[in-house]
């Protein structure tokens, strides 16, 4: 178990991809180190509200996109911009556990 958990966060740490994991409640319960040039997330970050971060990202209405992928279980991606101008292709999907129930949201910024 130790070791898939390792292999995991290596493979998330390899792709160079901020990602954010909510619950159903949109409180963080991990992200990468990534995440952390876009929000300005602690080590205190997980069990708290995604909305108590601030970000870097420019009109980003992530508790409100987050809210409707969990409700609907689509797919949601757009286009973003950070304050430095750094464009980022977000995606916001449900995040799904082995016996498909739904946990929560996945959140990624990839740079584009």
């Amino acid at each position: 178990m130790i070791a898939a958990r390792d292999d995991i966060r290596n493979l998330l740490d390899a792709t160079d991809v901020a990602t954010i994991f909510l619950d159903a409640d949109l409180h963080v319960r991990r992200d990468t180190p990534q995440a952390n040039s876009l929000f300005h997330l602690t080590g205190a970050a997980s069990g708290r509200p995604i909305e108590h971060f601030a970000t870097t990202v420019k009109d980003l209405r992530l508790v409100e996109i987050s809210g409707k992928v969990f409700a609907d279980l689509g797919l949601y991606e757009s286009k973003v911009i950070d304050g430095s101008n750094y464009i980022f292709r977000m995606r916001v999907r449900p995040y799904r556990t082995t016996v498909n129930v739904i946990y929560g949201v996945v959140v990624t910024f990839e740079d584009i």
